[in-house]
């Protein structure tokens, strides 16, 4: 299974999203803090998140070290570069 986190723009106006394992994603919802912001069961219930939770988790997510089999296919450290761009730069984001 794969969970799918969408910019909340517009069509036409969105950045890409990112397409991600559920692996990949409860390694993120595990990270101390993030239970502050976004609901953390792991399940593939869709999250709505404004751009200020985005911006919070990209915060989080900056101090973590991500497990070495984290993000199987490109590695941890290039995940990690994507999911904070993602964060910082979209508006707010929905999984599904």
């Amino acid at each position: 299974m794969t969970v799918e986190i969408d910019d909340k723009r517009r069509k036409g106006e969105r950045i890409p999203g990112l397409g991600v394992s559920n692996g990949t994603w409860f390694a993120i919802l595990d990270i101390p803090g993030v239970e502050k912001i976004i609901p953390t069961a792991k399940t593939n219930d869709p999250i709505n998140a404004s751009p200020s939770v985005a911006k919070q988790l990209a915060k989080i997510i900056e101090g973590w070290t991500p497990p070495d089999n984290w993000y199987s296919g490109i590695g941890p450290e290039k995940g990690k570069k994507y999911f904070l761009e993602f964060l910082r730069n979209c508006n707010g984001f929905r999984t599904r």
